[in-house]
């Protein structure tokens, strides 16, 4: 005497009749599965963002206070995420330029710098990259 196995819906757990390989009861079903599974990716993305928002209005203000080199510990304990950044230029060992947004800052293992113009910066690292290069 065989058992037959009935598959539950993904969604809604009731029993799914048809084709072995269904995942969900209904068209109703795979509709609001889908759906949540893009507003839980959605969800993500707001929140990350809003992470990167809170890290550049802290670099704003700390800017705006004339504070333009500031130790990590201190800028951790008013909830900024120096790893949360939306672009990094590393260089030499334990340094990179870093990005939240429009915002730049040096990076190092002890402290940050606000940097007024980063283009120049930039210039500066592939120059001595170059230098580097040909040595």
């Amino acid at each position: 005497m065989q058992h037959k196995v009935k598959k539950k819906c993904n969604y809604c757990a009731k029993p799914i009749l048809g084709r072995i390989d269904k995942k969900f009861c209904s068209d109703d079903c795979r509709a609001r599965a889908g759906s949540e599974r893009r507003k839980q990716s959605l969800d993500l993305f707001k929140e990350t963002n809003k992470k990167l928002q809170k890290n550049r209005n802290i670099l704003l203000m700390l800017k705006d206070a004339g504070m333009m080199t500031i130790p990590i510990l201190s800028l951790q304990l008013i909830g900024f995420e120096d790893q949360l950044v939306t672009k990094v230029v590393s260089f030499e060992k334990n340094n990179s330029l870093r990005f939240v947004y429009d915002t730049a800052f040096l990076h190092n293992q002890e402290s940050i710098t606000l940097v007024e113009d980063p283009s120049a910066v930039l210039e500066n690292i592939e120059v001595n990259n170059k230098k580097r290069k040909v040595n």
